[in-house]
């Protein structure tokens, strides 16, 4: 039975990150970019570079190994790279709990209230690393203890590609705080931080991040904001998986280790941040499943295959997201919700300066850079926090801010996601196309393009890009 389930996990696991890449609507062309940048440079960039806003402002990039990783993969073979990152961060997590715990029913139960969790992060992301490294010291420190030594060239590596290398001397910390010993390796472990482009900066970053972060993202946002102002049934997945796990602190059918209780303090990662939630399964799973070691009902493992194996045929079908109205599809296609309009630019000619919002700002870096830079993109630590509260979010708030920042800029192209769901965004798609200066020239699900008077008849006149949609000057379509 042990081997169904794990075979059961296996497949829902590999279905789970096994989906085409959407990735391109977020960070993922910035970070190849930025990953070749580096090889061709030999040296990691110091300053925010794409942007002609703030291009020598100084911000600390602490997942450049990851970018590096990315660009020699390369797409789509990163859905598969992803995939088998992920495949063994999940797979080494329920086996750590099989045998913490003891207990193969304990186990199944656990991983079937904990599961639906990971849902919400199945991106191509630098994170990935960081739920791998999670997974192979949380082994290490449960089950290998006399391979601790290993955990000072991960954590080394670690550093290199994620912020949440904090987490390494963490997990090290509460294993020597639980076993008293060993004192000077947690230290050790922490003192290999300092590795990294930036010394002590780099290793101090994770403690402050927010100190120049002028823009909020939803990732980074805690799940009694979101609840209130979006919808996401993982939230509500993730609320039935904390309960059912500090239920189990309550009734306790054995005697818990300090390790178990020092563990569960770091439940409030996934608490204050949304991008967190995976860290509940792969911290809390052996935890979990040790509080339940002691259950004998037998019949649970085979009601939890088929209950895996059920949920594993909804996403493979394309159903569950369906449901929940997600682009997500199992396979490794790749969707580039923006390469209409970019293509539509870059087979016109037209000319910058640029004013693009946030969430389109890293698809155009990978796109357009270095021939042009853009005003904003996806990094809201590569610029000052001062720049979003006084003059990205106000220019979009009024057509009289706008024109004064256009003043001095000179915009010729606006290139603007529809699907900003800021209040400022909207309110600048409705002030924009009443903006005299400025004509709709492409139009898609996605996005809108304007031109200036000095770039209409280049957009007029050169051939329309296949698949494009050209818009005549004073045609209204929203």
């Amino acid at each position: 039975m042990a081997k169904l389930f794990f075979v059961a996990a296996a497949i829902f696991f590999f279905i789970l990150y096994f989906h085409n890449v959407i990735e391109f609507d977020q960070d993922l062309g910035r970070h190849l970019l930025i990953g070749k940048i580096i090889l061709e440079s030999h040296a990691v960039p110091q300053t925010n570079l794409l942007s002609y806003s703030y291009p020598n402002f100084s911000y600390v990039n602490s997942h450049w190994l990851s970018e590096v990783i990315f660009y020699l993969v390369g797409v789509p073979r990163l859905v598969y790279f992803k995939t088998a990152v992920m495949l063994a961060a999940t797979m080494i997590t329920v086996y750590t709990a099989y045998k913490y715990s003891k207990n193969l029913a304990a186990t199944a139960l656990a991983f079937a209230l904990f599961a639906p969790v990971l849902l919400e992060r199945t991106e191509i992301r630098p994170e990935i690393f960081s739920y791998l490294f999670t997974a192979v010291f949380l082994y290490i420190i449960l089950l290998r203890s006399k391979w601790l030594w290993l955990l000072v060239p991960l954590e080394i590596l670690w550093v290199n590609v994620h912020i949440y290398f904090i987490l390494g001397p963490a997990l090290v910390a509460i294993y020597c705080l639980s076993a008293r010993r060993y004192p000077l390796f947690a230290f050790l472990v922490l003192l290999v931080t300092l590795i990294n482009p930036n010394g002590l900066t780099g290793a101090l970053y994770p403690l402050r991040v927010f100190d120049n972060y002028g823009y909020s993202i939803v990732e980074n946002q805690n799940i009694f904001f979101l609840r209130e102002v979006i919808f996401n049934p993982n939230i509500f997945y993730f609320g039935v998986a904390t309960l059912a796990f500090l239920g189990s602190f309550i009734f306790p059918f054995r005697r818990l280790p300090a390790v178990c209780y020092l563990l569960s303090a770091l439940i409030v990662l996934p608490i204050l941040h949304i991008r967190s939630f995976p860290l509940l399964f792969l911290i809390l799973l052996p935890v979990f499943a040790f509080n339940l070691s002691k259950m004998t009902w037998k019949p649970i493992v085979a009601i939890v295959i088929l209950l895996t194996l059920f949920r594993a045929e909804r996403l493979a079908s394309g159903e569950y997201y369906q449901t929940i109205g997600s682009s997500k599809r199992f396979g490794s296609s790749v969707n580039e919700s923006y390469k209409g309009a970019v293509d539509f630019i870059l087979a016109n000619h037209l000319s910058g300066p640029i004013f693009n919002n946030f969430d389109i700002g890293s698809y155009l870096d990978y796109r357009l850079y270095p021939s042009y830079k853009v005003f904003v993109d996806g990094r809201p630590e590569a610029y000052p926090k001062e720049f979003f509260q006084n003059i990205y979010i106000p220019m979009q708030q009024s057509a009289a801010n706008f024109t004064a920042v256009d003043k001095i800029v000179n915009f010729n192209l606006v290139i603007f996601s529809r699907t900003d769901g800021t209040p400022w965004g909207q309110q600048f798609l409705t002030d924009i196309i009443h903006n005299p200066k400025f004509n709709l020239v492409y139009l898609d699900d996605k996005t809108v393009v304007l031109t200036s008077q000095k770039n209409l008849p280049l957009a007029r006149i050169l051939p329309e890009p296949p698949g494009s949609r050209f818009v005549p000057s004073g045609l209204i379509l929203f």
